[in-house]
């Protein structure tokens, strides 16, 4: 499956960090359906041939068996949305048959996942609020992949509604009650704005004054930068705390949600109970609180799963994301 790349993009990724982020939308965004969206789609005619795709690619379109996991078990959880897995130029080729996790998911779930490359600097400042001022504040970033990531995430959902969801999350509970809130922020155990999910309608107004905010707070230097700025945006737009915001539960048309929905062990001190043989009990009991587990990548990239273990993360990955965790097996750990 080959993609279109411009020479012109490569400037705004750091070299060998591909970018693949989660938006789940209402309607499938195709180029029929959004001509000056900056999309390609990279599945539209191949969906029911992938046994007969070239598996000609560019390595670095890989997708481990733990995004693939976050996939999975959104498509599982999240009926009668479309899920687009977006990758940002210059990724040119996906060779399927050696993308054993990516291959299953469309698979098993073509129907509904989506594969698009995107012209970041086309699309960021021709068509989202960030505007022209992208160029520069990517120039000096010192973390060009991981905010060039959060620039999109935002942008996507302004400009096509629905959610965005981090590749390293495990969803177990329907979500259907909290994606028909249309509009909602997730905190974060230290009172702050979450940015690994998050919702909103299109061209909302308030996600749209929140990422002009967002262009004033940012810090380059920075590699949260971005989630941070998306805070005091946050409590420049309502002039609260996320605090107050979450005990009144809703500002203008916009829900604040607990973190405990998706973090519930409720602090990084105890995250190592996640990956623990001897903690099985809390998968059962996480299943009566949350929605899922954020397993967060930068804290558990170090964390090796082997197939038989019986780790909460384990049980949850052999429940609702089973084929990526059986796409693991070749690897000798999820």
């Amino acid at each position: 499956m080959r993609l279109p790349c411009r020479s012109s993009d490569i400037k705004y990724i750091l070299p060998f960090a591909v970018l693949a982020i989660l938006i789940v939308v209402h309607e499938n965004p195709t180029k029929k359906t959004h001509q000056n969206s900056g999309l390609t789609n990279m599945t539209e005619s191949t969906m029911l041939q992938l046994q007969d795709l070239t598996p000609i690619v560019d390595s670095l379109a890989k997708l481990s068996p733990r995004q693939a996991c976050t996939i999975e078990s959104v498509a599982k959880h999240s009926k009668g949305y479309t899920l687009v897995l977006l990758y940002v130029h210059p990724v040119r080729f996906i060779k399927l048959k050696e993308n054993v996790a990516l291959y299953e998911l469309l698979k098993a779930h073509g129907n509904i996942i989506k594969v698009f490359t995107i012209s970041a600097s086309h699309f960021l400042t021709k068509l989202t609020p960030f505007g022209t001022t992208t160029k520069s504040m990517l120039e000096e970033s010192l973390f060009r992949a991981n905010h060039l990531s959060d620039f999109l995430r935002l942008s996507m959902v302004w400009k096509f509604g629905g959610f965005y969801m981090d590749l390293d999350v495990i969803v177990y509970r329907d979500l259907t009650d909290i994606l028909k809130l249309g509009n909602f922020l997730l905190t974060r155990t230290n009172n702050s704005i979450g940015s690994y999910f998050f919702g909103f309608e299109q061209a909302s107004p308030v996600l749209k004054k929140m990422i002009e905010q967002v262009k004033f707070e940012y810090v380059p230097q920075y590699y949260a930068s971005v989630p941070n700025a998306v805070g005091a945006a946050f409590i420049w737009k309502f002039n609260t705390s996320v605090e107050a915001s979450l005990a009144k539960g809703k500002l203008d048309d916009v829900f604040i949600l607990n973190s405990t929905l998706f973090s519930p062990l409720g602090n990084w001190i105890t995250y190592p109970d996640l990956f623990d043989e001897n903690k099985t009990q809390l998968a059962e009991d996480f299943l009566k609180i949350s929605y899922g587990v954020h397993v967060s990548s930068y804290q558990s990239a170090h964390k090796t799963i082997f197939i038989n273990s019986t780790s909460p993360v384990a049980i949850f990955a052999k429940n609702h994301c089973p084929r990526s965790f059986e796409s693991s097996k070749s690897l000798g750990s999820f």
